[in-house]
């Protein structure tokens, strides 16, 4: 039973804060043998944290198809469109804006969305910190006009 006097904000001892799905629904490995070491496979399915967790809903964000009119961000729409800094600082500010409607756990601080003219993508960077840790993150990411979105590490 859980009392509410128990409850604490404390971060755990893992340090993990934010976490979700992990967006390839693989399933995990939950229990272990003491006497074999071998792990039977669970019904569990694996979880991303903090700074993957966020990378991941960002991801999923900007892909999503919505019929809702403030989720006009969907990276979808940039696909075969030629690359241009006009079409950038649109890009730029379409991900702002969604990212502050349906991604409550950063603040964004700052966006640059460059172009690539002879490799036909935008590159991408998000200045944010975390809610509610103040922790500062850069996630910098590169789009082409085929649709790819992959994370950069920094």
């Amino acid at each position: 039973m859980i009392n509410i006097s128990n409850l604490s904000n404390k971060i755990s001892d893992n340090k993990s804060v934010f976490s979700d799905l992990d967006l390839l629904l693989e399933e995990i490995k939950v229990s272990k043998n003491k006497i074999t070491n071998d792990f039977a496979t669970g019904n569990d399915l694996s979880i991303s944290t903090d700074e993957t967790a966020i990378k991941n809903s960002i991801r999923n964000i900007l892909f999503q198809s919505r019929h809702l009119t403030d989720m006009n961000a969907n990276l979808q729409k940039y696909i075969g469109e030629p690359i241009s800094e006009f079409r950038g600082l649109s890009l730029g500010e379409d991900i702002e804006r969604v990212l502050k409607i349906y991604e409550p756990r950063i603040k964004i601080t700052k966006i640059l969305v460059g172009t690539d003219l002879e490799n036909s993508q935008y590159y991408i960077s998000i200045a944010a910190q975390l809610v509610n840790l103040g922790q500062s993150i850069k996630i910098n990411a590169a789009f082409n006009r085929n649709g790819s979105f992959n994370f950069i590490n920094n």
